[in-house]
Formats: structure tokens, C-alpha cells, sequence
């Protein structure tokens, strides 16, 4: 079963009705700019819990009085029973699009941060994976076209509202990991390649056409996304079993990930020798980069 992460009894209680305890920990809308946290390796899920995306814009007034449970973002703001209240009938469809993959991963496990924009209607805008470590791209897909289905009351003050929602999946037999370093120097002359999936996104429109492409395909399904984290699972004689995709810098297209996700599970890395090994790295790899076959990892 996914948990929202941040709670020790969260294995034990109902994951959507934990929403509403996230919120306690939020002050009202932030003061000032903020910037998104920086990537980190992957660790044990941990952190805050759901947060404000963006401060609200100067000069907006909210006539209700500051309970100090709200999220706000942009002008909109939307309080923390009417989130609960948009994911609480999706919290079934959110713990099958982990389950239905795990089987047989008995490593697949991670925390996922999903990054939603609520239009003034209450629609969801916009979800995409802000930050991931999970390693499976079916499953962060599925949870952003469930993500995409929520409905939430109008945001207060006429305007969007954004929020974070983290999720945590526990994995029954955790992976070893590589250190950032060697991840990068294992997919140096590799991951270049990964370009060529821009020319396979299509036009951006999401509306499908067999290829992987559809519901909730945002952004720019014809450019490769920047400013992305690719985590991989690497498995016997180093193929690689798993992988997913996160962006802070905002959704990405669809195609170009399913195409991403195709070529990287041919590749074979290093033998982790008996052990499924996740590994994450930055894309576009950094210029000058050593590969492994290089002699950039002991």
C-alpha cells in the first residue's frame, strides 16, 4: 500500500485520511520566493510533507480567516480538507498503479512528489513528477493520469493554487545504491543518445496515437525535457530492469519519456553482482563526464 510519507503509524491508518494531518505542519502563505529544493541521491523517504509550490502574489487579500492549515500558491488558495477532498476518491487507483507493477520487483520502492496546478474551475491543470525515486516510469505515469482525474473545490481568490503531494512506497527488499558519481560515469556514453527520442514525441497535443502518448500528456512531447532525474534499477549481468522520470522545472512530454524508457532498459551496465542496484542521474549528463568503460569509476 503507498503512504504519504512523514508519519510512523502511516503503514497502520487509512494513506488519504493522512492528508489531512500533512497540512498541520503549514504556515499560510509563504512571505517570500522560493526556490524548488535541490535533487538529492535517493534515501529513505523523508522530509516535508505536502507544501506550497510558489508564495501567493502580493496584494492578494484571502477574506477568510489564516487557520494555518492552507495551500497557496500563485493567487489561488485552496485549504487543506478541500485537497483532502479532491484525492480521497482516488486513493484506491493511486495504491493499484504501484501494485500492479511490483510484481515480481520486490525492489521497486520510492518517494513520489507530485506537483499539481488547480485552475480556478477546480480542474487539475496540470501534475507531473517533481521529484522521483521510485524508478518506474508505469507507475509515475499512472499516477499522474489519476492525478489529472481529481476534481477540488474552486481556489480562493479566484486564481490558481498550486501544491505538492508526496507519496511513499515502500519497497519489501530494498536496492543498493550507487553514489551520484558512479551513476553518471555508468550512463555517460549512453544517455546522449536519449535525444533521439525527441524526434519520436510527435506534436505535444496528447491525444495518442499507439504509441504510448495520450491522457496527460503535458509539455513539450517534441524536445527533450531539461533539467531532468532518470533513476534506473540495474539488474543481473548490469541490464537494467526498471527506470522513471522526474522534472522540477515542470511536466514533460509523455512520448519522449516512453521512448526514453524503451531505450534505456536495453541497456546493460555494470554487473552489481548478485544485488538489483538503483542508480540516478541527471539529464542531460553533465559535459565532460567520464564513463565507466573510461576509467571514470574505480
Amino acid at each position: 500500500m503507498y503512504r504519504p510519507v512523514g508519519d510512523a503509524l502511516a503503514a497502520r491508518r487509512s494513506p488519504v485520511a493522512l492528508v489531512a494531518a500533512f497540512a498541520l505542519g503549514l504556515s499560510a502563505a509563504a512571505c517570500g520566493s522560493s526556490a524548488p529544493p535541490e535533487p538529492t541521491e535517493p534515501t529513505a523517504a523523508g522530509g516535508d510533507d505536502i507544501t506550497d509550490r510558489r508564495p501567493s502574489s502580493p496584494g492578494y487579500e484571502d477574506e477568510a480567516e489564516d487557520d494555518g492549515l492552507a495551500v497557496s500558491g500563485l493567487r489561488g488558495r485552496l485549504e487543506n480538507y478541500d485537497i483532502q477532498q479532491g484525492v480521497e476518491p482516488h486513493a484506491a487507483d493511486l495504491e493499484r498503479c504501484f501494485t500492479k507493477e511490483r510484481s515480481g520487483r520486490r525492489y521497486l520502492g520510492g518517494r513520489v512528489e507530485l506537483a499539481f496546478t488547480v485552475a480556478r474551475d477546480g480542474a487539475v491543470a496540470s501534475v507531473h513528477a517533481q521529484q522521483s525515486d521510485l524508478g518506474s516510469w508505469p507507475v509515475e505515469r499512472c499516477l499522474i493520469e489519476v492525478g489529472m482525474e481529481m476534481r477540488f473545490p474552486k481556489p480562493k481568490g479566484g486564481a490558481p493554487a498550486e501544491f505538492t503531494l508526496p507519496l511513499d512506497f515502500p519497497a519489501q527488499r530494498p536496492a543498493t545504491t550507487w553514489d551520484a558519481g558512479r551513476a553518471q560515469a555508468e550512463v555517460a556514453a549512453l544517455a546522449p543518445a536519449l535525444v533521439e527520442c525527441a524526434e519520436a514525441g510527435g506534436d505535444g497535443s496528447g491525444a495518442g496515437d499507439g504509441d504510448g502518448a495520450g491522457a496527460g500528456d503535458q509539455g513539450g512531447a517534441d524536445s527533450a525535457p531539461e533539467g531532468l532525474w532518470v533513476t534506473l534499477y540495474v539488474g543481473t549481468r548490469g541490464q537494467v530492469q526498471a527506470a522513471g522520470f522526474a522534472s522540477e522545472s515542470g511536466p514533460f512530454g509523455h512520448a519522449w519519456a516512453v521512448c526514453a524508457e524503451a531505450q534505456i532498459l536495453s541497456w546493460t551496465l555494470s554487473d552489481p553482482q548478485g544485488r538489483v542496484t538503483k542508480a540516478r542521474f541527471a539529464y542531460p549528463v553533465p559535459a565532460g563526464t567520464d564513463s565507466a568503460d573510461s576509467g571514470g569509476v574505480p
